[in-house]
């Protein structure tokens, strides 16, 4: 049988179906698929729910049948932590090797963060819990906004059955989780604070700015009532500002992720007109 189970997040199924994001991740079963069928799978989940072949987390992820699940989706490392957990708990019959550490942010990147995981590599068998412990060597990261990494966990089958069908797929799998550094002279954001993200009307686009020191990830955005589909959700980092395709608008609302993978109250502003530049 095909041991592995397809963890999506709330927030991408949502945005295929049309759902309010919930806390707990639901589970796509991948046993006994063909690899035509899996191609089929690829088109509709991996290139427009996914990055790549990794898995973004927005909630916390739960196996109700089996495979394994996180404790959390996001990892806030405040400056004055000694360390981080998570939990990882197997609760499928298979056993996995998983391969776990921190990765500077940008897309496509494979550069070692300054965060320490114990242990890095282990055997979680089936029926089985691991904890992670997420250390900090960091010294020369911004004092005044937040900094944003990516806890890389990669998990593989240790074994096959010597009996598998030809037809049927094994597949790995890596989960990508926030990792978030929060200096000391950022403090966590409130409900109010959070909403302080700054819309404007372009040419052809509505631009969004971050103001805040926060790393802040938009759901369920809509500009004048109309739902903007992003895949993955768009994220902000402190600072940064991001161009939406829309035309001209008057209203934005939306909802901010908060530390525990689940959803500020919702936001909303009056989108200001277009600034001519001279």
């Amino acid at each position: 049988m095909c041991p592995f189970m397809l963890v999506l997040s709330a927030e991408h199924l949502a945005l295929a179906q049309a759902l309010k994001p919930v806390r707990w991740l639901p589970i796509l079963n991948l046993c006994s698929i063909s690899p035509e069928a899996m191609m089929k799978l690829s088109t509709l989940f991996f290139h427009t729910l996914c990055v790549g072949s990794s898995l973004w987390l927005y909630g916390p992820a739960q196996a109700a049948k089996g495979g394994i699940s996180l404790d959390r989706s996001r990892i806030i490392f405040n400056a004055g932590d000694k360390a981080q957990t998570l939990n990882l708990l197997n609760q499928g019959d298979k056993n996995y090797l998983l391969q776990s550490r921190v990765l500077l942010a940008e897309e496509g990147e494979e550069t070692a963060a300054p965060f320490i995981i114990t242990p890095p590599m282990f055997k979680l068998t089936a029926q089985s819990s691991q904890t992670l412990r997420i250390l900090s060597s960091a010294t020369d990261l911004p004092a005044d906004k937040e900094s944003l990494f990516t806890l890389a966990i990669r998990a593989i089958p240790a074994g096959l059955q010597s009996d598998v069908d030809a037809s049927q797929v094994s597949m790995g799998m890596r989960f990508n989780l926030k990792l978030i550094y929060r200096p000391t002279r950022v403090a966590a954001p409130s409900a109010g604070k959070i909403c302080s993200l700054r819309f404007s009307n372009q040419t052809g686009a509505v631009r969004i700015d971050n103001p805040t020191p926060w790393v802040v990830t938009l759901i369920n955005l809509k500009l004048d009532n109309h739902a903007m589909v992003s895949a993955p959700p768009l994220m902000l980092l402190p600072g940064e500002s991001h161009a939406v395709n829309h035309r001209s608008a008057q209203q934005a609302q939306w909802q901010a992720v908060d530390d525990y993978g689940g959803l500020y109250p919702a936001c909303q502003t009056t989108i200001t007109a277009i600034q001519e530049t001279s």
